[in-house]
């Protein structure tokens, strides 16, 4: 079986190698050979270049994975000679280099990979809506503070905001009130 390295894919896609490892790395093919070099096969490259395609028709990522997921794998008689490629008008690679050798893995294989991916985005899905929820209850929490110090700062502000001299006939009243005689103020009349 021929494989491919990540730069042979890289040249055949027209696509940066980091782009092609991004890839790669989301949607989990290829596999690193004993000196952790990635290798890709027949049917890696295949997935990679229904990804480029998607992505050249400016598809996200989480829409690729789902096109994929939803595209029916067809299994094509091959265009066998020239004259035969010739008479389609498509500009298509020879057969050799178009078929894919294990359809039924590939169809596996990009089984999994969606499922993880759909999966990894569900979790990460679950985990944005459970720490926003911790966030508007916290966020509800000190809302309920501000009410309360907003509250009692209006109270100190109405008891600030009486003259001094009606603290001080206030206070008298309330001693006098405590001993049990009436209290006036300094001017022999009493004010309310």
């Amino acid at each position: 079986m021929t494989t491919y390295s990540t730069t042979d894919v890289s040249e055949r896609l027209s696509t940066p190698v980091s782009t092609v490892k991004l890839w790669a790395d989301r949607l989990r093919v290829g596999n690193r050979n004993s000196q952790g070099q990635r290798r890709f096969d027949d049917a890696d490259v295949a997935l990679l270049e229904v990804v480029r395609s998607l992505r050249d028709s400016d598809c996200g990522f989480e829409t690729i994975t789902r096109q994929i997921a939803s595209t029916p794998v067809v299994d094509q008689q091959p265009i066998v000679n020239d004259r035969q490629r010739e008479a389609s008008g498509i500009d298509i690679p020879p057969a050799d280099t178009r078929q894919v050798p294990n359809l039924d893995a590939l169809v596996e294989r990009i089984t999994a990979t969606v499922t993880a991916a759909v999966t990894s985005t569900i979790k990460a899905d679950t985990d944005q809506a459970e720490k926003y929820a911790r966030a508007a209850h916290r966020v509800g929490q000190l809302e309920e503070q501000v009410r309360t110090l907003q509250a009692e700062n209006g109270r100190l502000r109405s008891i600030l905001a009486l003259p001094l001299w009606q603290y001080v006939v206030k206070g008298r009243r309330l001693l006098a009130e405590a001993v049990g005689g009436t209290a006036l103020p300094a001017g022999g009349q009493e004010l309310t």
